[in-house]
């Protein structure tokens, strides 16, 4: 695997000596030479890699003199006040925010149970966007799963 990949990915093809030189009775002489192209395609290879990733930081320190310039960055303790630091790059939600996320998590499982309460009172069937959510020990206490047994969930799969 390590050869065909090498084979197939080798930034000097045209330096790699040919077989039958190693056939020939210059078995050290072919491997010399393959060892010193491997060694220009590692260093090619990751001269890339230092190349694209100088080109990555650079994109990110820009990005971050951007959003400084135009007032949307706000740093707490070194780390990036944005939208997307508090989603999980950075910073956590403020108490405000976690407030907000509680009452709407609490409002969507109050009205799942009640949807589905109205709809299997009624005989009908339960649309499919309120199965699944809501909170399965206060649903269960309520009897809303009469009849039907738990499901055994192995590794969270099933």
């Amino acid at each position: 695997m390590f050869l065909q990949d090498f084979w197939r990915k080798n930034k000097f093809p045209d330096l790699l000596p040919s077989s039958s030189l190693f056939w020939s009775g210059h078995p050290l002489q072919y491997l010399r030479q393959y060892a010193s192209v491997y060694k220009m395609h590692v260093e090619a290879v990751s001269a890339e890699t230092a190349e694209m990733r100088r080109r990555k930081a650079e994109d990110t320190r820009r990005r971050k003199e951007y959003l400084r310039h135009h007032g949307l960055l706000e740093e707490k303790d070194g780390v990036a006040d944005t939208p997307l630091g508090r989603m999980g790059f950075g910073l956590e939600p403020t108490p405000e925010e976690k407030a907000k996320l509680a009452v709407e998590e609490k409002r969507m499982v109050v009205e799942a149970a009640l949807a589905r309460k109205a709809v299997e009172g009624a005989g009908g069937v339960l649309p499919e966007r309120y199965r699944g959510t809501g909170d399965n020990e206060a649903e269960e206490r309520d009897g809303l799963f009469e009849g039907r047994r738990r499901v055994k969930k192995w590794f969270g799969i099933w």
